[in-house]
Parts: C-alpha cells; sequence; structure tokens
C-alpha cells in the first residue's frame, strides 16, 4: 500500500487533530499579514470553521489569494509552501502536492 502513496501506518486520530489545529494556527498567522478587510476576515473565518485536514487543504487557494495582495507573489509562494510541507503524511491518498512534473504529464 505504501507504494501507492497511501501511508503505511493509519494517523491516530489525536495525532489528525493536533496535526489540524497546527496547520490551522499556521494558516491564521499568514491571514494576519493581510490586514482586516471583509475578504481576509471571510478566508480567517472559513481556516476557523474548517472541520478538517481536508477542509484545510482546499483554502490553502485563497489563502494564496490573500497573501499576494497583501505581500506580493514570491513571499505569498515561500508562506504557502511552509504551510503544504504541514500536510505531507496527513491527506487522503490522491490529494497532497503534485510534483512539476506530474502536473505536466496528467496535462497531456
Amino acid at each position: 500500500m505504501g507504494l501507492l502513496g497511501q501511508p503505511e501506518k493509519k494517523v491516530s486520530d489525536s495525532t489528525l487533530d493536533n496535526r489540524c489545529e497546527d496547520i490551522r494556527e499556521a494558516m491564521l498567522a499568514v491571514l494576519d499579514q493581510c490586514g482586516s478587510d471583509a475578504t481576509t476576515n471571510a478566508v480567517s473565518n472559513r481556516v476557523c470553521y474548517a472541520r478538517n485536514v481536508e477542509s484545510l487543504w482546499y483554502l490553502r487557494g485563497a489563502i494564496m489569494a490573500q497573501l499576494t495582495i497583501a505581500v506580493g507573489e514570491p513571499k505569498a509562494r515561500e508562506e504557502l509552501a511552509r504551510i503544504t510541507e504541514m500536510f505531507k503524511g496527513y491527506l487522503p491518498a490522491g490529494l497532497g502536492p503534485r510534483s512539476r512534473a506530474r502536473a505536466r504529464a496528467s496535462r497531456k
């Protein structure tokens, strides 16, 4: 199963909950750099009320958009890469960062 990208051991619920909170805190800390306009506040609320790691995963695009406006794209990419790294080993198979080579191959 490890060859298919699935973890060999299931992550315990408490470990998953702790990681979810770590990711949530990191996302909110990054959003603090964006000020407190209505859109940023809406994204922050979505992060606060996300139920699981998968929900937080899908919020990365909204966070990237807000960060790009606030700090510019290079810094936003850097911050988001740090957060994306936190998801490794905690997402179901099929979710997770895609390598550029794999992404190009899937477009052909």
